[in-house]
Formats: C-alpha cells, structure tokens, sequence
C-alpha cells in the first residue's frame, strides 16, 4: 500500500528548524537570567530561552522525529550526526551541517537529544563526528 500524497510532504527542512531556532534565542533584554540554558554543538554554543524551548518542544520532537529510525534511543539507538541529513523516508533534507547542527541543538536543548559518548571521545569515531540519540520514549 502506497503512502497517501498528504504522508508523502516533506515536514523536516531547513526553513521548518530555522524557524524555530530563531524563536528558541535568549535575549538579554527580554529574558530572565535563570532562563537561559547554554547548549554546546559541535562547532557552537548557544544561548537558548528554557521558556521559548518548552513552547517548541512538540514541534522540535516532531522534526526529530523525521530523521532516521537508527537515531531513536527505541530503534537503533543513536547514529552518527553525519546521517542526520536525510529524513526516515531516505531523502536529503539538508546538505548544511548548519542545519543538522540547529536541529541537534533544539533537540538538546529540549531534552529530546543526547550525546552517545562523551566529547572528548569524539575524535575516535568516524569523521571525528559525534553520534546522537533522539529521546522517543
């Protein structure tokens, strides 16, 4: 049985996740101190708003969950952040690291996505890239 044309829409793209990066930002004069929840990525550190992140929380699970079932801690339990560029349905969502890169770090962010090892053991895996996991459970 074929997918229905409305199953077959893309949901992830970069336009999706840039949205939600740009209403997820700390800002100094609008946020509370105790607000902000500082995210390391793999090139950037970001200042998030805890608040605006809680109100993204369900469309940023949404957008993780596009990506690969091998990213899901349920499925294959992490993958590596190289993959992160097609969604479940094979396709290439991205060709940005940049991209991958904002949706990992809303996902973190989130509490949907975590680290698989430790940043200082990064170096070791292939690319010198680190795997991920999407929290689905």
């Amino acid at each position: 049985m074929s997918e229905s044309p409305a199953s077959d829409t893309p949901i992830l793209s970069p336009d999706a996740v840039f949205r939600i990066w740009n209403a997820c930002f700390f800002v100094d004069a609008m946020d509370r101190p105790e607000d902000l929840v500082r995210v390391d990525g793999i090139i950037t550190s970001v200042p998030f708003s805890r608040t605006r992140v809680g109100n993204h929380a369900a469309e940023i699970k949404v957008l993780l969950l596009e990506l690969p079932e091998q990213f899901r801690r349920s499925a294959g339990g992490g993958w590596t952040f190289l993959n992160a560029c097609t969604d479940r349905r094979g396709r290439f969502w991205t060709g940005e690291h940049t991209a991958m890169e904002q949706l990992v770090l809303l996902g973190v962010a989130a509490g949907l996505v975590s680290w698989t090892l430790p940043r200082d053991l990064w170096s070791i895996l292939p690319g010198g890239m680190p795997y991920l996991r999407v929290e689905d459970q």
